[in-house]
């Protein structure tokens, strides 16, 4: 109903390098990944995220977001959510409907 369909991360479990991405996503074709990485900073954390179009993986969008230790799960959703909305045409929801996503 979105216009994205969001696969568990299980399935990139066994990607241990770019390649291995890579190579998955020529099996899944998809039009759009996400990818992210938790990098501590002392109390908090660092999550730096990146949106590629597959088709000629051309990246649209990195952004490095920090986390504040305590701080809801909810603001880092609302945060990936607007960033999707932006980099991605197509996608058909509102920000009142991320807590459906």
């Amino acid at each position: 109903p979105f216009g994205l369909s969001v696969l568990p991360v299980t399935i990139t479990k066994n990607c241990r390098s770019v390649k291995d991405i890579l190579e998955l996503m020529d099996q899944l074709r998809p039009d759009y990944y996400i990818s992210g990485q938790m990098i501590p900073d002392g109390n908090d954390n660092i999550v730096q995220i990146e949106i590629v179009r597959v088709k000629g993986y051309h990246l649209l969008h990195q952004e490095s977001i920090k986390l504040i230790e305590h701080q809801p799960a909810s603001l880092l959703q609302n945060k990936i959510a607007n960033l999707l909305l932006r980099c991605i045409p197509g996608l058909r929801w509102d920000t009142k409907q991320i807590s459906e996503l």
